[in-house]
């Protein structure tokens, strides 16, 4: 670097400092007059959770040090859009004041773009979401036998009931890569079973009843153990009735809170794990990836090989469309639900067609859920 590019450089750093330094001071003033005219406002309360996150925000972020890194990381040519996006992200104050229900889901959204890729993140207050499941996270137990009631469990793990008679029954689950041993030896009865889709294996031996199942479209095992005098034909409408949550039409099994409304004709689940990803194939060899993604996290769009790319807003979510040559790729943030949602495709599946399947994927509210 020659020491004209370093005092450009330096010139660059110091008036990038100088403007944003403007920027705060008048929006300092701004909002100290909208917080006047809040507090003399009982209706216009700022949530709580809203307000711990802003403090967490003004903590990290004032130091003149790391804004000094965060100058030197961000792209000489990316000055300009940073300095906007900064402004800009502070526009919101007026809908922030009057409206509560802006408050209360308040959200932004950060995008970072280099030559090579673009980066979403999305950045809101902490707190909402689903409420948890009772014994766990993906998994309803939906019959128990009469007169069974939960007695202890792990959540996520395990979950057993128990009669007066002190008759038992177990269900647990466990990870697609974990080895789950059972005792064959000497049992009384022993064969390979397929219940609600899932194929497995159960063992009765000394009066117990062993049932394992294999739900690849969850990547999980599931496992029903009865104690003396739970029989076999007990177990099996026990697991018959263990199913996703919140599943649905098409997007049964897939995600726990999301439903894939609608599917192009011919494609079949291949593969996937749950709650993650799941891929679908035609038997033209045309495919179909659907990733979700925490919002808390970045989602990175490689752009370095793209012919095109589109701005674009399907269900009033902004997101990025990448064509390749051979492939297309949405993402999309969901502000609302903290959710980043990334559908990939196969050329086979026109742009429109993979519009209409990000259209109907659907994040389930509270009146949605079974």
């Amino acid at each position: 670097m020659t020491r004209r590019e370093r005092l450009l450089e330096q010139y660059e750093d110091a008036f990038f400092a100088l403007m944003m330094e403007d920027v705060m001071v008048r929006e300092g003033a701004r909002l100290e007059s909208w917080n006047r005219r809040l507090l003399e406002d009982p209706a216009a309360a700022v949530p709580e959770s809203l307000d711990r996150r802003c403090l967490q925000a003004i903590a990290r972020f004032a130091s003149a040090g790391k804004r000094r890194t965060a100058l030197r990381r961000a792209g000489k040519v990316l000055r300009g859009a940073a300095v906007a996006a900064a402004i800009a992200a502070t526009l919101f104050t007026t809908a922030f004041a009057v409206s509560e229900e802006f408050r209360e889901a308040a959200v932004n959204l950060v995008r970072t773009v280099t030559g090579t890729y673009t980066q979403l993140d999305i950045q809101r207050p902490a707190g909402g979401g689903q409420p948890e499941a009772r014994y766990f996270p993906n998994l309803e137990v939906g019959w128990t036998p009469a007169g069974f009631s939960y007695s202890r469990g792990e959540f996520g793990q395990y979950a057993e009931f128990e009669n007066e008679e002190g008759q038992t029954f177990r269900v647990s689950v466990y990870s697609g890569n974990d080895y789950v041993d059972m005792d064959t030896w000497n049992a009384d009865r022993s064969d390979n079973i397929s219940i609600g889709g899932w194929e497995g294996f159960y063992v009765v031996k000394d009066g117990k009843t062993d049932l394992l199942v294999q739900a690849m479209n969850l990547y999980l095992s599931i496992r029903v153990q009865g104690s003396v005098g739970v029989p076999l034909e007990t177990v099996e409408k026990i697991m018959e009735n263990i199913r996703p949550l919140h599943g649905g039409p098409n997007g049964t099994g897939y995600f726990e809170d999301v439903e894939l409304r609608w599917l192009p004709e011919g494609y079949v689940y291949a593969e996937g794990a749950y709650d993650w990803y799941a891929k679908f194939k035609s038997p033209s060899g045309g495919w179909l990836w659907i990733y979700l993604y925490d919002g808390d996290g970045s989602v990175r769009v490689d752009t370095s090989d793209a012919r095109r790319v589109e701005e674009i807003t399907i269900n009033g979510n902004q997101g990025l469309r990448v064509s390749r040559d051979g492939s297309t790729q949405i993402v999309v943030t969901d502000l609302a639900n903290n959710l980043y949602i990334d559908v990939s495709a196969s050329s086979s599946l026109s742009v429109n067609t993979l519009n209409k399947v990000v259209e109907n994927i659907a994040v389930l509210s509270r009146q949605d859920t079974p």
